[in-house]
């Protein structure tokens, strides 16, 4: 046990680390299903955790003058679970890729059910002069693990949709923003999700979705966000108003949803 979090269970084996976790009321949407960004934030405590025991958490970085940013994460997720549910956390590193530190991830129900998958890419950023910098700059690598990601894993971007995208604004305000002063990798998931309505969400949920955080988007702009659909297909990109230069883009689908908590 850790701190005061007695509902959650921590076991550290090498270069795997399994969290469980039980799902609360903050954890769900309106129809009782695991929202996408509770399940980014579940992925980056596990991730900050295993770096702690990695000797690469935030602390340890903050003092060569580093923190770790998320260049891009996929989710994929065979069932979505509900409140109370108890869910099993699997985070693994994976072999550093030039610039960028692979981390994957795994979720399942108690008695083994798989829930769904991620794979993400990390890199070391410079706290002053905001920029991604070499592994070099660290003391020391962190282990690997020889297991290989859950899927395949593309390193080049999802093709772009012919549909007409629909544009909107969204403001950045205060409670998108985390420790390194710009909007959290876990917002993003209700960047999107937000530009669907209720009745959509009743029926609809997320089956796969990728995230490229291009740049990072900081206090006091306003996004530009260009959703476009194609059947089950999407794919949102943002920019920042009065700068042309692409800060993020979401793609994925969804998928049919007639009864919670089931793709």
């Amino acid at each position: 046990m850790i701190g005061r979090k007695k509902r959650k269970d921590f076991i550290a084996v090498d270069t795997t680390y399994t969290q469980k976790i039980r799902l609360s009321y903050a954890d769900i949407n309106a129809f009782g299903r695991w929202r996408p960004a509770a399940i980014l934030t579940a992925m980056q405590e596990l991730a900050t955790t295993h770096g702690e025991t990695l000797g690469v958490g935030r602390g340890a970085l903050f003092t060569h003058g580093l923190v770790w940013a998320m260049a891009r994460t996929e989710l994929r997720m065979e069932a979505y679970p509900t409140v109370h549910e108890e869910i099993i956390l699997r985070t693994w590193t994976g072999k550093l890729a030039r610039f960028f530190f692979p981390r994957h991830f795994s979720f399942s129900r108690a008695d083994g059910t798989p829930l769904g998958s991620a794979t993400s890419l990390w890199v070391l950023v410079d706290v002053n002069e905001r920029r991604m910098v070499a592994p070099s700059r660290l003391p020391a690598l962190p282990p690997t693990d020889d297991a290989p990601p859950p899927f395949p894993v593309s390193v080049l971007p999802p093709p772009p949709l012919a549909a007409e995208p629909t544009r909107s604004t969204r403001a950045v305000v205060f409670g998108d923003l985390d420790l390194n002063h710009h909007v959290n990798n876990c917002r993003y998931a209700d960047y999107l999700c937000d530009l669907y309505g209720f009745d959509f969400h009743e029926t609809h949920v997320l089956e796969r979705f990728e995230i490229r955080y291009n740049q990072e988007v900081t206090p006091g702009h306003v996004l530009t966000l260009l959703l476009r659909n194609e059947e089950e297909q999407f794919s949102l990109q943002g920019t920042q108003e009065g700068d042309d230069r692409l800060r993020f883009i979401i793609a994925g689908s969804w998928a049919s949803c007639p009864s919670p908590g089931k793709i």
